[in-house]
């Protein structure tokens, strides 16, 4: 017999029993090796079909109710589970002769504990599918705990691919991670409210952090503590009168008296508007900061003055009284601001500016610019009698563009 001919033969005999298997018996079967059990009921193997891939087993319990078994010829271990039980549909999967449903949920009442914290009542989901490219099982699902001292949510998606993740958030704490029941910022008390923590799994690192959160006890204020990967640390606050801001970035627990914390610079002036006369003359707002203890400091300049306006900021905000804010300026002279009432500077007039000019002074006649595909709208302009210039362009979305400079000079601020 030639060689080629005798190697044809030998493939085709041995074909046949690398790609089928039995039909006069279930090839997914649990144990006993002729029945499964779903749903608390029994179902005994009735037939079988198969093609060059796909093999499929069909289970009958004793109300004639069927349920079809599919899997692949070379993947005994694995199947995929449809039809119907006396308590309704059959959608499930066979792992190693094992039925279980593609959606599972279970709820129960206990006693569980995770990080000292004590849990009462547990809800479980998990979901699962067959993945017939890599012939694998995909599952997913949440894990939740809830007590008194706050709640867990477990999270996690594992496909047969490989590259899942696990997530875990821990909310509604009553113990700060910080261990501080207690911060002074900007003049106001904040007092522990609740804690939340994350933690990230992914295939390729991890992510976690924790906050505390902290609430005013004279206004709305929020003050949050906050943690990433137990490295870092900063504070995030919400205050009614000044905002918003973020603190410096800490590699230490903040401690009580918040030693190192810095703030960002101001974007906006505390206390009087962007643009002052001092005695006709224009002066621009410059800068603002603010201390931990709250001191608020606007600096303005103009018409070769230097003035700053500078007042704790709870006294100003917080104070029943008309709280004062003390004006210097490098041209002489000092003042005060009254909460509600008008500046005040020795040998000086300071006054908020209004808009004198309602044509644009740089660009003409022309009312619109344009920046980063946004029209900006002009929307009114200062002059002094010293040639010192301000054009205002406004968009409702994006801010301000400022045209600041004289009659012969000019430079653009984005504000």
């Amino acid at each position: 017999m030639k060689p080629l001919l005798r190697s044809l033969l030998l493939s085709l005999f041995f074909l046949p029993a690398a790609l089928h298997a039995s039909t006069t018996e279930p090839m997914f079967a649990g144990s006993p090796g002729m029945t499964l059990t779903i749903h608390g009921e029994t179902y005994t193997w009735t037939s079988a079909t198969e093609d060059a891939i796909w093999h499929v087993d069909t289970y009958t319990n004793t109300t004639t109710l069927t349920v079809t078994v599919t899997g692949k010829l070379n993947s005994p271990n694995l199947a995929t589970v449809s039809g119907s039980s006396s308590t309704g549909t059959v959608a499930g999967y066979l792992s190693g002769g094992v039925y279980g449903d593609n959606h599972q949920t279970s709820s129960s009442n206990g006693s569980w504990q995770f990080d000292g914290v004590t849990y009462t009542h547990r809800n479980l989901q998990q979901d699962y599918s067959v993945d017939w490219n890599l012939d694998g099982l995909n599952s997913s699902g949440s894990d939740d705990y809830t007590g008194p001292d706050g709640h867990l949510h477990n999270t996690w998606n594992s496909p047969a691919a490989g590259n899942g993740f696990t997530q875990s958030t821990f909310s509604d704490g009553k113990t700060p991670f910080s261990g501080r029941p207690e911060f002074t910022v900007f003049g106001k008390r904040y007092t522990f409210s609740k804690s939340s923590s994350y933690s990230n799994h992914y295939h390729d690192g991890d992510d976690a952090g924790w906050t505390d959160k902290y609430e005013s006890t004279t206004d709305e204020g929020i003050l949050e503590v906050k943690a990433s990967n137990s490295s870092s640390y900063w504070l995030q606050i919400w205050d009614p009168d000044l905002g918003g801001t973020i603190s410096n970035i800490l590699t230490d627990v903040p401690n009580s008296s918040l030693t190192g914390i810095t703030w960002p610079a101001r974007t906006a002036p505390t206390f009087a508007k962007p643009q002052l006369w001092l005695d006709g003359k224009l002066l621009n707002w410059q800068l603002g900061t603010i201390t931990t203890e709250g001191l608020v400091t606007d600096s303005y300049n103009g018409a070769g003055v230097t003035l700053t306006i500078s007042a704790m900021a709870h006294d100003f905000f917080g104070s029943l009284s008309n709280a004062q804010v003390a004006i210097t300026s490098a041209g002489g002279g000092t003042g005060n601001l009254g909460r509600t009432g008008p500046f005040t500077l020795s040998g000086h007039v300071l006054q908020n500016a209004s808009i004198n000019q309602s044509a644009p002074l740089f660009t003409g006649s022309k009312t619109i610019l344009r920046r980063a595909g946004a029209n900006y709208a002009f929307t009114g302009g200062f002059q002094d009698s010293l040639g010192n210039r301000i054009d205002i362009y406004t968009n409702p979305s994006y801010g301000k563009i400022v045209l600041n400079g004289s009659a012969s000079i000019e430079t653009c601020i984005i504000g």
